[in-house]
């Protein structure tokens, strides 16, 4: 005859702490997956691509002048000069060289002065008025804080970097407006021929 156990009884208390670790190692193996394979490419150290011109503004003008085309060039010198693109990179570039001066001052030492000068009667002796008295002061103070982490370095370096940033679009900013001022030249030329061309293929009434 079976022996009927009641629910919680101490045999199944007994099989418990041996099913719970078999459940355990189950769901681990289920949770483990392939690695992933690293893909490797080769990354280069760096990547710049060189300016128009080599960054010469006497390179571009000399590219637009090989043109032979005198009015092109000086409508492009025309419109460079009140160009406002080119009139707000200029400004980047001042206040790029501004902040890199700056930051490299922030690595020297500093120099302190100070003077002052002031005029005083002593009190009477003897009823006697005595003269006034002027007495001068100066000082002079130097200081140097040591750039111990690098910070003062990293700053003027990252300035360093956004003058040469700033200057290079500058020259794109020039390159970008004389290629348009030629596109449009070139359009209004050819617009110019196609309406000789037109007259002169013109019926007669």
């Amino acid at each position: 005859m079976q022996k009927f156990e009641p629910h919680g009884s101490p045999a199944k208390l007994l099989r418990l702490p041996l099913f719970l670790p078999l459940c355990v190692l189950w769901l681990a193996g289920c949770a483990v997956q392939p690695a992933a394979t690293p893909v490797s490419a080769a990354i280069p150290a760096q990547w710049q691509t060189p300016l128009p011109h080599q960054g010469s503004l006497t390179g571009l003008a000399q590219w637009w002048q090989q043109q032979n085309d005198p009015l092109l060039v000086e409508l492009i010198m025309a419109a460079e000069a009140i160009s406002p693109s080119i009139a707000s990179a200029r400004s980047n570039i001042e206040q790029a060289r501004a902040a890199r001066v700056a930051s490299a001052a922030a690595l020297l030492p500093t120099l302190d002065a100070t003077a002052s000068l002031t005029r005083s009667r002593p009190p009477p002796i003897n009823r006697a008025a005595p003269p006034i008295a002027t007495t001068g002061q100066a000082g002079l103070q130097a200081s140097w804080e040591i750039d111990l982490f690098g910070q003062y370095s990293a700053s003027r370096d990252a300035d360093q970097q956004r003058l040469e940033g700033s200057q290079a679009l500058w020259h794109a900013a020039r390159v970008s407006v004389a290629a348009e001022v030629a596109n449009q030249y070139y359009r209004l030329r050819a617009c110019e021929k196609l309406l000789t061309v037109a007259r002169r293929c013109r019926l007669p009434p």
